[in-house]
């Protein structure tokens, strides 16, 4: 299967961008790069949307605007995947849309695109499905839609988009694909999302003037090209198109005439309604419980809690890693103490009442004097800019009081009711705010990039927390629901760039930071020279000790780390290479640990974490050694209980059972992984125990492994099962459990996960993403990009085999 490349185009579409990269991420057969490029977005919604979508590690190429075309040129030059799928930003894309598409190129060389059907939602509910894909058709009648996939070689070869088609550079790339030779087939399935609104670029291009004047531009291009028997039948189908667009039109007149007389009819009828109960004294709408004052007038505490403070600690509690060192809170310190635990050095509350006993610190917010400088490593400020009416002042203030790299975490109402309370202690409530004026207001002080902002709530939420209802009054998944146009709170997460802070992203992007560097991520398990290797995982240590003095002459050594933080930021060099370890053996503490410190070169070790407390083997090295040995060993053993018996006589007798234990093992769970292997244990009439040679860490040890210089530690999963033959559940828990293991053990995070055995689904990439992990690396034979997945980090086997020829291989890596 080819590697896809899915290039999203923005401009000014913020409220609906994360819903398209939310419906990329959820595929079944992975993108391998997701560019999004910014076509000159200018309103604040959609600069936040940005700088999220680059916080998820999604490389965001930000161009001045110069249209869709050209921003969709920008793109597809951004990546280099083999296929190619480009979607507007307001669009969204079928769980198996890739698989679907890709599918189809993959198994027929001669098809150079792949289109589908579509179906509209938002302002209108109609499914589409492309005609045939033929240069008549095409010219005519329209083509495929912009999200089709195709061949790299399709773009290379017409040169891409023109922008002089307004609004029609999608029919012309086709047409121009169409008389290059290329082919495509359409799958008669509605597997794309399209939103049609009120405004869209494309509502305006079908205004006639603009129709006529694109038109004559394609024919002009075109029609030239077209040998006589294709413009016979492009007039032909031109008019029959018309033919079908007057019925068409004119069955939706009937239509329209019909609803209209049913309009006036209904219109009348409520009139009369209204009227009739007016007379009685019913009032014209049933507010059902609806009252003129709130049900509640304590916000709805006294009913399972205020609303709004189901979001403030839902956000609170996400970034709880951030309320950590010295914490600054308004008025008391309960979130501080709540949220932050013992990650909390120091804890101080500030307070414009001098009354109040808790406060370390007395002053007023608006005044810059009142917090001391670059002293705070968390300022929490939850429900208290709107009760200043300088709250410009109050955000500078807590700017200057965070320490470079410290984090402000605030809210601030969309929608309350007015705290009448306030005048009694000094104060008044004074602003409500949208998430864009927000937005607006702290990228005053905060670079856009360090901001993380969110609207929470939606119009039952707001409807009730005006009412005083409480979090008991809303049913099922209300408050979890998300609608942008009815905000109740504003959650701000805000950093303080570090002082050393590089020149902005927005720089770096302009910067013409080459697309073409790559990186290699190299992998290995075993350093050692066992007697047997079933599964080729060793590698000498001679050969380890040449190969990363190789790596220190020859090429840029990274981190793991520092590769994520350039890959985020498009700053990738030219062959750089970073070193990973799998499995957790012994011997990465004893062996590749010194020689790594000798050399230079960091390492990232990603370690399983069940079993910490005593020495023991992976099921494999098990499994090798009852097999290495004939001595004492039955001649058949009953692979299932169903009585099938595999004979074990000879060699190769043995050989073919071990590879059927492996392959059944590998796919089992945990339960089934274990009851095989004790089966096989029991049958051998052995029992192994653990070799200093071949086992793993202990929890001491990855402690001691975690202290080395240069060394730093990744998760791998609890027990080490194939997560993608796993039930959602269970890889949770292999996910999630072993972060927390792993972090109580080593008291640091734990930001980086490999996938066992490189086995991932989209499930899994949304478990380890959502366990709060910063990546997560598999295997393949691929370089690392920018634009690469965060969750879909390829990495390169070293063959256990190679000596001299190391360098020759590694510099092969680079162009695949």
């Amino acid at each position: 299967m080819n590697d896809i490349a899915v290039v999203i185009s923005c401009r000014n579409l913020g409220r609906f961008l994360l819903e398209a990269l939310d419906s990329v991420a959820a595929q079944t057969r992975p993108a391998s790069e997701i560019v999004v490029v910014d076509d000159g977005s200018d309103d604040a919604y959609t600069i936040g949307a940005l700088a999220d979508v680059r916080r998820r590690g999604i490389w965001v190429v930000q161009t001045t605007h110069a249209g869709v075309a050209a921003a969709r040129n920008t793109g597809v030059r951004s990546t280099s995947a083999p296929y190619v799928v480009l979607l507007d930003a307001d669009d969204r894309i079928e769980a198996d849309y890739l698989k679907r598409l890709g599918g189809v190129l993959d198994a027929d060389p001669a098809v150079d695109f792949v289109t589908c059907g579509l179906r509209a939602f938002g302002q209108a509910d109609y499914v589409w499905t492309p005609p045939p894909c033929s240069v008549p058709t095409v010219l005519t009648r329209g083509g495929p839609h912009i999200s089709s996939m195709f061949h790299r070689k399709v773009w290379v070869d017409t040169g891409g988009f023109d922008s002089a088609p307004d609004g029609y550079e999608d029919t012309d790339f086709w047409l121009s694909a169409l008389l290059k030779g290329f082919h495509g087939v359409v799958i008669d399935e509605p597997l794309l999302q399209y939103r049609v609104r009120g405004g869209s670029r494309y509502a305006r291009v079908l205004e006639p003037r603009t129709f006529m004047r694109t038109y004559e531009y394609l024919y002009a291009k075109h029609w030239p090209v077209l040998d006589a028997s294709q413009r016979l039948a492009a007039v032909r189908e031109q008019d029959q198109f018309i033919h079908e667009q007057k019925a068409h039109a004119n069955t939706l007149q009937r239509a329209t005439t019909e609803l209209e007389e049913r309009l006036t009819t209904l219109a009348a009828e409520v009139k009369a309604t209204a009227a009739a109960l007016e007379r009685v004294g019913s009032p014209s709408l049933d507010w059902g419980d609806w009252q003129s004052r709130p049900v509640s007038t304590f916000w709805g505490l006294d009913r399972g809690g205020a609303v709004d403070r189901y979001y403030i600690e839902r956000f609170l509690e996400s970034n709880c890693a951030d309320i950590a060192g010295r914490v600054l809170e308004v008025k008391d310190a309960g979130y501080t103490h709540r949220f932050g635990s013992i990650r909390v050095t120091r804890s101080d509350i500030v307070d414009i009442d001098r009354d109040n006993p808790q406060a370390t610190i007395c002053g007023d917010l608006s005044d810059s004097t009142t917090l001391p400088a670059a002293a705070f490593d968390c300022v929490i400020l939850t429900q208290t800019l709107h009760l200043v009416f300088d709250l410009r002042a109050v955000v500078r203030t807590a700017h200057r009081a965070l320490k470079p790299g410290g984090v402000l975490l605030c809210t601030i109402p969309a929608i309350s009711k007015v705290d009448t309370d306030r005048a009694s202690s000094g104060s008044d409530d004074f602003w409500r705010l949208t998430p864009a004026a927000v937005r607006s207001l702290f990228a005053e002080v905060f670079p856009d990039d360090a901001l993380a902002i969110v609207g929470e709530g939606n119009l039952p939420v707001c409807a009730a927390f005006l009412q005083g209802l409480g979090i008991d009054d809303l049913a099922g998944d209300t408050l979890s629901t998300a609608d942008p146009f009815f905000p109740l709170i504003t959650c701000v997460r805000a950093v303080k760039p570090r002082e050393d802070r590089a020149t902005s992203l927005v720089s770096h992007m302009n910067s013409g930071t080459s697309r073409e560097s790559r990186v290699v991520v190299l992998v290995y398990h075993r350093i050692a020279s066992p007697s047997i290797d079933t599964h080729s995982l060793a590698i000498g240590t001679d050969a380890f000790r040449d190969q990363m003095q190789h790596l220190k002459r020859n090429f840029e050594v990274m981190s793991l780390s520092e590769l994520l933080d350039r890959l985020g930021a498009a700053q990738l060099p030219r062959r750089a290479v970073a070193v990973t370890l799998d499995d957790g053996y012994v011997d990465g503490l004893t062996t590749a640990a010194p020689i790594l410190e000798d050399t230079g070169v960091p390492a990232t070790f990603f370690v399983t974490s069940d079993l910490l407390d005593r020495a023991h083997e992976y099921w494999w090295d098990v499994l090798e050694e009852l097999l290495s040995s004939t001595a004492g060993l039955p001649s058949e053993f009953e692979m299932d209980p169903a009585g099938r018996i595999v004979p074990c006589q000879t060699d190769a007798d043995r050989a073919r059972l071990h590879q059927e234990l492996i392959g059944r093992m590998y796919a089992a769970n945990l339960d089934e992984r274990s009851a095989l292997l004790d089966r096989v244990v029991a049958w051998s009439g052995r029992r192994p125990c653990p070799r200093d040679t071949h086992r793993r860490l202990t929890g001491r040890e990855i402690q001691a492994l975690s202290g080395r210089p240069l060394v730093s530690i990744g998760a791998h999963s609890v027990h080490h099962l194939s997560l993608a033959h796993q039930a959602a559940p269970v890889q949770w828990h292999e996910v999630q459990e072993c972060k927390r293991q792993l972090e109580a053990l080593l008291g640091r995070p734990v930001e980086h996960f490999a996938y066992p055995y490189g086995d991932f689904t989209s499930d899994t990439m949304h478990v380890v993403r959502d366990a709060g992990f910063r990546s997560a690396v598999t295997v393949g034979r691929r370089t690392v990009r920018t634009g690469a997945v965060p969750f879909l980090v390829p990495r390169c086997e070293v063959p256990v085999r190679i000596g001299q020829e190391f360098g020759a291989w590694l510099t092969a890596q680079f162009e695949n």
